[in-house]
Parts: structure tokens; C-alpha cells; sequence
């Protein structure tokens, strides 16, 4: 939450995205602010002005059934922007469910879901003695794109660079601000370069 006060127009801190994918360049000890329409769905933290527009924002009545989903409609309509929240660039949270509320709030859709928690992909956990947020405000895959376009929290092509299937994946790729840490680049690793995109 420290962390949060020292950025603008970051709403919240959270543990992971949607089913905890990691974003690209994961790394331990390495965290991004990103922009998203959604709230996060799952382990968050904010400050009282942010539980005072979830708390009289009647979101439970919203026509999407997805709370995150919901609340992130609400959420912007009620600031006028797209807001951003920090989130670690590894994974923090194991969904175990297949079957979430989705759009309907009747859990018929199903999601695939990793047969181990995405951190352990990584040597080790969070050093909070070399922990840092990237330089850079993102989009939701932690791509750098400068100016976002209005209605859109994604930068051009980041869809098509980082698709669905490999979001539990460790994709090590230049963001757009330069090199960044990303777990493969280390040594003790397996080198496996499948997972590279160039």
C-alpha cells in the first residue's frame, strides 16, 4: 500500500489478474503498474476513498454478474478514467476452481486451470530487499506503450503477443522500456527458449 500513495491514479495493490496469470517479464521481486477496466477478482488492498465507492456503489444489482468485472464498470464511471493497480509481474494466486460465476453469475463458464501454482516456476519467492515496480505505467499484459487510447487498456498488439494460452507461462520479451528481469534470463534455469518471443 506504500507503494500505491506514490503513484497516480493507482486505485488499488493486488496479488495477480484474472486466475493469477502472470504478466510478461516475470520475476519475483518485480512489479508493474497496470491499467485495467476490471478490478481485480481476487487478493487486493486499498484505501478507504476506494472501499467507500465499492461500498455505495450497489454493485451486487450491476447487469454483469462477474463482480470484477461490475465493480470495474462502476468503478470508472465513477472516476471518469481507467483506473491502474499494482500487481507482481509473477503470478501470486492459484486458481483451483474450473468453474467461476463469469458473466451470468451461474458458474457455467469453465476456465482452464494450471495443475501448480504459477510461482514455483520461479527459483525462489520475493526478495523485498531488491523488490521493485517497474518504470512505466502498462496495459494488462505489461506491455509499455506510452499514451493508452482512451477506451482501451491494452497497447497495440499486446493481445497477439501474449495470448491467452501462455498467460501461466514465463514470456520474456522487451516491454517497450528497455530490458527488464524475466526468470529465463537467469542461468540456473533450465534454457528453454520456447517460451521466447521476439
Amino acid at each position: 500500500m506504500g507503494q500505491k500513495s506514490r503513484y497516480e491514479g493507482v486505485l488499488a495493490a493486488a496479488l495477480g489478474g484474472w486466475s493469477g496469470e502472470n504478466v510478461i517479464n516475470a520475476h519475483p521481486d518485480t512489479f508493474v503498474i497496470r491499467r485495467s477496466f476490471h478490478f481485480p477478482s481476487m487478493a487486493y488492498a486499498f484505501n478507504v476513498s476506494t472501499w467507500n465507492i465499492i461500498k455505495s456503489s450497489n454493485f451486487s444489482q450491476h447487469r454483469n454478474k462477474d463482480w470484477s468485472e461490475a465493480l470495474g464498470d462502476i468503478v470508472n464511471k465513477r472516476l471518469g478514467w481507467v483506473p491502474f493497480y499494482i500487481v507482481p509481474t509473477l503470478g501470486r494466486i492459484w486458481h483451483i476452481g474450473s468453474h467461476g460465476l463469469g458473466l451470468t453469475g451461474d458458474s457455467s463458464m469453465k476456465r482452464h486451470v494450471e495443475l501448480r501454482a504459477h510461482w514455483t516456476k520461479a527459483p525462489r519467492l520475493i526478495n523485498l530487499h531488491t523488490a521493485n515496480v517497474n518504470k512505466g505505467y502498462r496495459d494488462l499484459f505489461g506491455f509499455y506503450c506510452g499514451n493508452f487510447v482512451k477506451k482501451s487498456a491494452l497497447c497495440p498488439s499486446s493481445y497477439f503477443r501474449f495470448p491467452a494460452g501462455r498467460r501461466f507461462d514465463i514470456i520474456c520479451v522487451d516491454a517497450g522500456k528497455g530490458l527488464e528481469p524475466c526468470i529465463r534470463k537467469y542461468p540456473y534455469l533450465e534454457r528453454d527458449f520456447t517460451n521466447w518471443i521476439h
